[in-house]
């Protein structure tokens, strides 16, 4: 499926306002975002406070998160995917 520049911006715009939204409602204190389409970086952003003691705020580039143990969600995902296309047996 293609996509004009204005859907990704749509899309873009929209995903935005909801990632907005959900983090506030749970009261997340800073978000950094991306999203890519064919390749291409179409979104990436931060919102709120990475330092909440000096206010200093969330920045994609320079604010770092720690995600935990989620790298092991993705790495399934990613193997199960090249088990459906026949990559891997």
């Amino acid at each position: 499926m293609k996509l004009t520049h204005e859907q990704i911006s749509d899309v873009a715009a929209a995903y935005e306002c909801w990632l907005r939204f959900r983090a506030l409602a749970a009261e997340v204190p800073s978000l950094a975002y991306g999203a890519s389409y064919q390749g291409r970086a179409v979104l990436s952003g931060a919102f709120g406070q990475a330092d909440l003691e000096s206010g200093e705020p969330a920045d994609v580039a320079r604010t770092g998160y720690r995600v935990a143990s989620i790298t092991k969600t993705f790495t399934a995902t990613l193997v199960m995917q090249l088990v459906e296309q026949g990559k891997v047996r």
